[in-house]
């Protein structure tokens, strides 16, 4: 048995006994199920592994895991586990934010410009003299596809 972490954002040591009991023969470090190593990130605070934790999350409550064919937790048990997860890992999108970079970057292409200057400064200018063509990215002449 593994020895919890003692942290604010640490597994209960109930919720830690059932990762161990159910989980961790199939996602150790040797097996690594599904690429999947459980065991070296129990000792840590999930916070830092969240990525990991948020698809441990979904599995449990489609109930995809542990397999049918092996011992499987109690539906409270699971209920607990996912509240704990979920409560964690919530907590910490809130204080720490991460939407990732866009995919879009929304710019203004030269009418619109155009446009922009003539309805806020009240001044008329031919912004296709003053700016380089627009190059079509995905059909529009407004956006920039992040590579």
């Amino acid at each position: 048995m593994h020895t919890p972490v003692v942290a604010s954002d640490a597994l209960p040591e109930s919720q830690f006994a059932l990762l161990d009991r159910f989980c961790i023969d199939c996602h150790d470090a040797d097996v690594q199920k599904g690429k999947l190593d459980l065991d070296s990130i129990l000792g840590s605070p999930i916070t830092q592994h969240p990525g990991t934790w948020e698809k441990v999350v979904q599995k449990l409550e489609a109930r995809q895991m542990p397999p049918l064919a092996k011992a499987r937790p109690e539906s409270e048990d699971y209920d607990s586990l996912i509240s704990v997860l979920t409560s964690r890992l919530d907590a910490q999108a809130q204080q720490q934010p991460d939407p990732g970079a866009p995919k879009n970057l929304r710019r203004l292409n030269r009418t619109e410009y155009q446009n922009a200057i003539r309805d806020l400064l009240g001044l008329e200018i031919d912004a296709s003299e003053l700016l380089p063509a627009d190059e079509l990215s995905h059909g529009f002449d407004n956006i920039t596809v992040a590579e």
